[in-house]
């Protein structure tokens, strides 16, 4: 597991190497409780994130790499964006106006 880029209340994200390639992606790592209950909240939830995640297509956009189910713990492959998070940036810089956001 490589270094903690940020954590909140389903989990963690882990900056990650691909050891063939020597490409860098994030992993957000989520606890997975397989109940056998395909109503479960939980599951459903992890199951959206996954769809959606999986269909966005923008050069603007992180892009879903994958997931697996990997010792108890549902990751979520995604590309890595150096340069710290949008919350990170917000925080420094403030919010961003609205033609900015929409060009």
């Amino acid at each position: 597991r490589g270094s903690l880029l940020g954590q909140g209340s389903y989990g963690a994200v882990y900056k990650a190497q691909d050891l063939d390639t020597g490409l860098f992606f994030a992993v957000k790592q989520t606890p997975f409780h397989d109940t056998g209950n395909e109503d479960d909240k939980y599951m459903q939830q992890l199951r959206v994130e996954i769809d959606i995640c999986s269909s966005l297509r923008h050069p603007n956009i992180v892009s879903y790499l994958g997931h697996q189910c990997v010792d108890g713990n549902m990751c979520i492959f995604l590309e890595y964006v150096p340069g710290g998070s949008m919350a990170g940036f917000i925080s420094e810089f403030g919010p961003l106006a609205s033609p900015l956001l929409q060009s």
